[in-house]
């Protein structure tokens, strides 16, 4: 009997789905397409929720509901660095400004259906709630001023503004909720996820008014400093 060749014993592995991601992203800004609307793409194509690469820790899930699209950007950027704009996509890394504006309906073809929404809990969860904590940060320090008074703790007043809790109480049960896993608070990951907790902290404790009208701030705020071209859909 002939013997079989290398190849037919040992045939070619099937591309995972991140390896044809990575080749999708650098053939589609090889063809010309646009770097960003290629990156989206490359992102609907991705399924890993975490990992670990060349020493460098992605989690692109957090809260196991929020898409963090900005830390999926980097991890794929990276792979195929010297093809993109630096310029641009630096400032998408850092600020989360695309480079371009992309519609709702784009936006949610190119991710496909459930990462578009992990997307806009994202948006709500990280982004805007985040911008709700700066804009009434900022109301408590011109209160101060103004009665030429420092008080003892700004996160601690912030957050029995927004959520009737001091910092410290809302960091315990954030670590009661999850007690097998270790968020560090200070790296980016871990301020992300505490404040996704937060975001459904107040979800879940504050009145229909009151989660409308500090929304409504959030979203003003992050307006206001162009944080991202998108609107809400």
């Amino acid at each position: 009997m002939e013997e079989m060749s290398a190849h037919s014993q040992h045939p070619a592995a099937a591309p995972t789905p991140e390896e044809a991601a990575i080749r999708y992203l650098q053939e589609a800004v090889a063809r010309g397409e646009h770097w960003f609307l290629a990156l989206l793409g490359a992102m609907g194509m991705w399924s890993r929720r975490e990992e670990e690469v060349d020493g460098s820790r992605y989690r692109y899930l957090i809260g196991d509901e929020a898409f963090d699209w900005q830390a999926l950007g980097r991890r794929l950027c990276s792979a195929v660095y010297g093809l993109l704009p630096e310029e641009e996509v630096d400032c998408f890394l850092t600020s989360g400004v695309p480079p371009v504006d992309v519609p709702a309906v784009d936006l949610k073809r190119l991710l496909g259906a459930n990462k578009y929404q992990g997307y806009l809990n994202y948006l709500y969860g990280v982004v805007i709630e985040r911008c709700l904590l700066l804009a009434t940060a900022e109301e408590v320090k011109k209160e101060w001023q103004s009665q030429c008074y420092r008080g003892p703790s700004l996160p601690d007043e912030v957050c029995h503004r927004v959520y009737g809790t001091g910092y410290r109480e809302l960091v315990y049960v954030f670590r009661r909720e999850a007690p097998d896993v270790h968020y560090d608070l200070r790296d980016i990951a871990g301020r992300k996820e505490f404040t996704y907790f937060l975001f459904k902290h107040r979800v879940r404790t504050a009145d229909g008014a009151r989660l409308a009208s500090d929304t409504k701030k959030g979203l003003e705020y992050w307006r206001q400093q162009s944080l991202t071209p998108y609107g809400p859909p």
